[in-house]
């Protein structure tokens, strides 16, 4: 059986941290997806539209509080979630990735910044 059937398809675009770490993030990611899909219908129902900040803020505070698997490094996870941007940004080494989210269309930067 594959371990990684579970996970969705995604694409990396960089991808500057251990391979399981990733792959942990992914699944973390897709296991709060169903508060997350619940918090998209919410921001989508607002009158200003969705904001992604909401999710992200609700994706970086499921990080913080699982230590065990995320808690290495000095700084705090920050996440950028959306479907066009660029960044350059000072990270912690072994921190950082971004890829896509196939299903959603979605693209994730996620990195560790102290």
């Amino acid at each position: 059986m594959d371990p990684d059937a579970d996970l969705p398809p995604f694409k990396i675009r960089h991808n500057d941290m251990k391979i399981e770490t990733l792959k942990l993030i992914v699944r973390s990611i897709i296991l709060y997806h169903v508060e997350v899909t619940e918090l998209i219908q919410l921001e989508k129902q607002r009158p200003d539209g969705f904001m992604e900040k909401n999710v992200c803020m609700g994706v970086v505070e499921h990080m913080k509080n699982d230590r065990a698997n995320f808690g290495g490094g000095e700084g705090e996870w920050q996440c950028i979630l959306g479907k066009n941007f660029a960044a350059t940004l000072n990270y912690d080494l072994h921190m950082l990735s971004f890829f896509d989210l196939e299903e959603s269309g979605l693209t994730v930067l996620i990195f560790k910044s102290g």
